[in-house]
């Protein structure tokens, strides 16, 4: 597996066939391991955020969730530019050719890892293998819906745990607990149902922080993976872009118009990271 290094976190070369077979080879380690699925918004919080750094550099896994971390691992590679016109010149001249060639787009990192469709395939993986899965985050209608959607879908599928997330907020770069009996309840109900994967859904990234502060709270867990919104679009409750919007590599768009409420983060986040991209260079 090679890995690379992007604005100071790793991320991991895979195919998506790959991504699955390092999972499975993390589930049958001893000790707890934990991936992250990372995109543009995720690595800029980190350049601010030394804890989410941490996190990401000691993840055993880190996949390319975001197209632009496709761009940005191609951008960044070739010879260094010093003028400040020619590093905006090359980010141009990289994004125009990024959307029309799919063989530029794959240079570096050979596919996108999506969450959602990571997990969907990790899930058949657990039922094939008989892999015990905790459901951890969004709304308890949400985490009880979909374990019986997998119940349909895999008749022998282990769901040992269905919980709602509780209050987190991340306050002077410190991750703060707003219902620790809740908490507490969480941390008791996972040790005592040993699931192999758990999949934490607070968003990021208060789900990275959440599983790396409290690794050693998590009992017999052996892969932990922050999941984001996930659970809403596997139980319908989110619409995901048509397949053609994700092959071009522009779902975000499609969820800038479909979840207005990302707007202002999205809207200030991605020129972030361009900018941070192109001073790399």
């Amino acid at each position: 597996m090679r890995r690379i290094s992007i604005l100071d976190l790793p991320l991991d070369c895979l195919t998506f066939e790959e991504a699955i077979r390092r999972c499975d080879q993390l589930i049958g380690t001893p000790r707890l391991k934990w991936a992250v699925t990372l995109n543009p918004e995720i690595a800029v919080f980190a350049q601010k955020d030394s804890e989410l750094k941490r996190a990401i550099q000691e993840a055993d896994l880190v996949t390319a969730d975001g197209t632009g971390l496709l761009w940005g691992a191609t951008r960044l590679q070739g010879k260094k530019s010093e003028s400040f016109l020619v590093k905006w010149f090359k980010t141009f001249g990289s994004g125009v050719r990024f959307f029309f060639s799919p063989s530029y787009r794959r240079r570096v990192i050979p596919k996108r890892v999506a969450g959602v469709d990571l997990v969907k395939v990790l899930f058949a993986l657990c039922a094939k293998r008989g892999y015990r899965v905790f459901l951890l985050g969004g709304s308890k209608e949400v985490a009880l819906k979909l374990k019986e959607k997998l119940k349909e879908k895999y008749p022998r599928i282990q769901v040992v745990g269905a919980m709602e997330g509780f209050s987190l907020e991340v306050k002077s770069n410190r991750l703060e607990v707003l219902g620790k009996g809740q908490e507490d309840k969480v941390f008791s109900e996972i040790q005592s149902a040993k699931p192999h994967l758990l999949l934490v859904a607070f968003g990021p990234p208060k789900q990275e922080r959440w599983i790396y502060q409290n690794q050693n709270k998590l009992g017999d867990v052996k892969l932990a993976i922050g999941v984001g919104g996930t659970f809403d679009f596997l139980t319908g409750r989110t619409r995901r872009a048509p397949r053609f919007v994700q092959k071009m590599g522009l779902e975000f768009i499609w969820r800038l118009f479909t979840q207005p409420k990302r707007f202002g983060r999205m809207i200030t986040t991605i020129p972030k990271f361009v900018r941070l991209i192109t001073n790399n260079d």
